[in-house]
């Protein structure tokens, strides 16, 4: 009766710990949306992305086709297709049809929106916790979760009105990292190999940048295999199987029939099922040849290259595009002017400034410190079950790292990381106080230890942040802040007066940032939307803006049937680039100037009208109406 008393106890303590840890994310979530970004309570989104998901989401719900990606008010009049996939439009969906007993579709998503990723937050603490109850011991599961929230790449992408993809990637890659390591730990059991690869395989699905944490847990993999895994081949096979079942329901799921066998490369598609297929085929192969090769370590190291080889040669003559990632198809010209300039996609600045050494020790310092430590710890315990954890962090960290150091996108990945050794650490210091008690100092120590491990480096970071001044990144971010101080919000009701300009659809040129929310907000048609499918709208709203005006300006702006031009003169993409002379001090730019600055100095052409907006309600933009010939 006792032995089976205490564990209910235990599961009702850890069931109302997680609750009340849930309850407080919420509270933090709500406080954040209250003081710091109070528009999102006011049907604002955090990043244009928001509005495009929410959009997609509303469409779903009111009767369009799930297998439909594209936005057809976007790139007008041609329309445009998505690299989006579904699982988290699913999410938002999912949340919203209990809100339709009493709401209309746009409210319901919008709620369901504003709240999908702290939900998603707090599933990832709890995810967190399952690693480090498994590597460390279940002491330390809510210091694990409260050092989540210390992270400032993955809250970034978990604040409140901020329906993104990026959190349910990163809760997936928690969850294929814990399965990972107890399918490690543990002796072969199929279901947890196979249920590992479909953590992986969901991961595929939602975002091709799973590629690399696939790659690092398969090379973690051969690793074991080459130096010590008896069992890590059948392990591995059942991994495989795992990938490509959950790769091949995934791509059944996202794509009709007959598009199962498209070829793309930013979104889930044959290429990805095939890829799954030779890691299938790689450790089927493993497997067959361990008899024959015994347990010498150089000999497997042999066969697995030889093997690696041939899976990698035969990605390569198939589809030899794989390799070159998932922007391989962009348009070049879109790399350089734009994505390159996408914060995402740039690198944390290497300069040898205090400020840019602070952003670096407060998104990426734990992780950096910890790599030398997971390492160790999987030497430590090579003959314990958790030495193929730590040497899968270990391994991860080393190439996450210096990875988000070239792109800032990848740095939740190592910040979630970095977790586990790092209670692994306070493990070793609560310890070292415990053997020496002080009384009462002996709790104010703990506290002490687990402050400085969980918040070290990101007080340390923001005190250099502070005493270096403003880096480039805060310049660009602000920049970037003034820019959204044109609200499309305000000047809406004016694109969407009836008699009057929303009496028709109609298509806008403006800044590609503001094309989701105006597709979101009115039944007009843009041209620009910030997606590198979109090259093509993208590129003619930049020539057309960006060139003085000429008889190809005319022809752009007759063939994209654009009857709006509605301008930001703060928007940062429209300041002035390398080559361009000052503007003109009398405010009356010459015919030869970029078609931006004549907007914003009223010098227009004859065919171009300024439409006056109601004081009040112009949102900081300048909208023009456009007169030329079809």
């Amino acid at each position: 009766m006792t032995s089976t008393a205490a564990p209910r106890s235990q599961v009702r303590g850890t069931v109302f710990g997680y609750a009340l840890f849930a309850l407080a994310v919420l509270g933090i979530s709500g406080l954040l949306a209250w003081q710091v970004i109070p528009e999102v309570l006011e049907g604002e989104m955090v990043d244009p992305d928001n509005y495009m998901r929410l959009l997609r989401v509303e469409t779903l719900l009111e009767g369009g086709s799930w297998y439909d990606p594209t936005s057809p008010r976007s790139n007008a009049p041609l329309g445009e297709t998505l690299h989006w996939t579904r699982p988290l439009d699913a999410l938002i969906a999912l949340g919203a049809i209990p809100l339709l007993v009493a709401l209309p579709v746009r409210t319901a998503v919008y709620i369901s929106g504003l709240l999908v990723s702290p939900v998603l937050l707090i599933l990832i603490c709890f995810a967190v916790a399952g690693v480090v109850r498994d590597l460390v011991g279940d002491r330390f599961r809510y210091y694990a979760m409260i050092a989540v929230l210390a992270q400032l790449g993955v809250v970034g992408y978990a604040v409140p009105g901020r329906p993104d993809h990026h959190p349910l990637i990163l809760l997936l890659f928690v969850v294929g990292l814990g399965l990972g390591i107890r399918m490690l730990k543990d002796s072969l059991t199929p279901w947890k190999a196979l249920a590992t690869g479909a953590a992986f395989g969901a991961g595929l699905w939602v975002g091709p940048e799973f590629l690399v944490p696939l790659a690092l847990f398969v090379a973690t993999l051969v690793l074991l295999w080459t130096f010590d895994g008896e069992d890590t081949g059948p392990k591995g096979t059942w991994f495989a199987i795992g990938l490509v079942g959950a790769v091949g329901l995934a791509l059944a799921l996202e794509r009709p029939p007959g598009d199962w066998g498209a070829i793309e490369y930013d979104r889930l598609s044959a290429v990805h099922l095939w890829m799954s297929g030779l890691v299938l085929g790689f450790f089927a192969a493993l497997r067959r040849l361990e008899a024959r090769v015994g347990s010498s370590a150089p000999r497997r190291t042999g066969v697995a290259l030889a093997l690696g080889a041939a899976a990698v040669g035969a990605m390569a003559l198939t589809f030899p595009s794989f390799f070159g990632g998932p922007t391989v198809d962009v348009d070049p010209t879109l790399l350089s002017t734009w994505l390159a300039n996408v914060e995402e996609y740039q690198g944390f600045p290497l300069v040898a400034t205090m400020a840019g050494i602070g952003y670096l020790i407060a998104f990426l310092g734990a992780a950096l410190a910890v790599i030398p430590i997971s390492l160790w710890l999987a030497a430590r315990n090579r003959t314990a079950g958790t030495a193929g954890g730590w040497l899968l962090i270990g391994l991860s960290l080393s190439v996450l790292v210096p990875l988000s150091v070239l792109r800032f996108r990848f740095s939740a990945y190592p910040e979630l990381l970095a977790i586990a050794p790092l209670m692994a650490l306070l493990a070793g210091m609560h310890a070292r106080i415990a053997a020496r008690p002080t009384g009462l100092g002996t709790p104010l120590l703990r506290a002490a230890a687990s402050a400085a491990v969980i918040t070290g480096p990101l007080l340390l970071g923001g005190i250099l942040v502070n005493a270096g001044g403003v880096s480039p990144r805060v310049a660009r971010a602000a920049q970037a802040v003034a820019a959204r101080q044109c609200s499309v919000s305000q000047v809406a009701s004016t694109l969407n007066a009836d008699p009057g300009l929303g009496s028709r659809s109609r298509t806008i040129l403006a800044h590609l940032d503001f094309g989701p929310e105006i597709l979101y907000r009115t039944e007009h048609r843009v041209l620009g939307t910030p997606y590198h499918r979109n090259a093509d709208g993208i590129l003619t709203g930049r020539r057309i803006l960006r060139t003085p005006v000429d008889d190809e300006t005319r022809e752009l702006i007759s063939e994209r049937e654009i009857d709006l031009i509605l301008h930001c003169p703060d928007a940062p993409a429209l300041s002035p680039a390398p080559g361009d002379r000052a503007p003109a001090p009398d405010g009356a730019e010459p015919p030869d100037a970029p078609l931006y600055r004549r907007l914003e100095t009223g010098s227009v052409p004859a065919w171009l009208t300024r439409v006056p907006l109601p004081e009040g309600t112009d949102g900081g933009f300048l909208l023009f109406e456009v007169s030329l010939p079809r």
